[in-house]
């Protein structure tokens, strides 16, 4: 991996280091690095990187689509995101608690101080096993979570 410009290099072949050596986009992410970066800039990049990160987490969270998909993505992210996402394990682990704990704070906050009503129902599923679906809903803005 190239740390200029992020891009993947077979490091077994020497005329294929020395062609990338020579590309613009090396070039480029060779002088753009040899700008001295503050501690700050770095904070904020990091910042930035978490956020997008966590953005990506709670978009495939929300559409309901499981974060284990995300490896069959990992070409068309690379161009959408630049530098490395983490795996699908690493959002698994380290992302989805954060995204949950702030999908809770986010319910608490609805429904604070208002009357629920909690409805649960067993119902089977496709392979006939027993499922227990609750659904929480809110007195006075009829908002339904569940």
């Amino acid at each position: 991996m190239c740390l200029f410009c992020n891009h993947e290099l077979d490091y077994k072949k020497e005329s294929t280091l020395k062609n990338h050596l020579k590309c613009g986009k090396h070039i480029q992410g060779d002088q753009r690095l040899k700008k001295p970066i503050t501690l700050q800039e770095t904070m904020n990049n990091k910042d930035k990187k978490e956020l997008m990160i966590m953005d990506f987490t709670d978009m495939m969270i929300s559409c309901n689509i499981p974060l284990e998909k995300k490896t069959r993505w990992n070409s068309g992210l690379k161009n959408m995101f630049p530098g490395h996402m983490p795996s699908s394990h690493t959002l698994c682990k380290d992302y989805l608690p954060k995204a949950l704990t702030q999908h809770k704070k986010e319910i608490m906050q609805k429904i604070d101080g208002q009357p629920i009503s909690i409805m649960i129902d067993e119902t089977p599923d496709k392979l006939s096993r027993n499922v227990v679906n609750t659904l929480f809903h809110c007195g006075f803005t009829g908002e339904t979570f569940g």
